[in-house]
């Protein structure tokens, strides 16, 4: 869902009522996963690439190609498995990658 907003260029949904793009992303993101967001990462380091795989600043401007990125970690609380996972911790990354639309 955040990835589906972010193309459209909307910022309606800023937290701060202040139309930044990025903080209504963000805040879309964060909806659209029922509170597990906040206790897999820290929002603000979700990496957004071009298509090169270039770090981008923002979410991109109109027409860009886009990928979306972000590095979770989900603590283990099974015994067995938490001496087999780096600090006990699964690792995993979800990503998305679309198209701006023209804003």
């Amino acid at each position: 869902e955040g990835a589906r907003y972010a193309i459209t260029g909307r910022s309606d949904l800023d937290p701060d009522s202040s139309s930044d793009r990025e903080a209504a992303i963000l805040e879309k993101i964060s909806q659209s996963s029922s509170g597990l967001l906040d206790k897999v990462m820290d929002v603000q380091n979700i990496r957004v690439e071009d298509v090169y795989g270039n770090a981008i600043t923002g979410f991109g401007g109109s027409g860009d190609i886009i990928s979306i990125h972000l590095d979770c970690e989900w603590p283990s609380v099974n015994p067995y498995m938490y001496v087999l996972l780096d600090d006990g911790k699964f690792k995993f990354t979800v990503s998305a990658a679309m198209k701006n639309e023209a804003f």
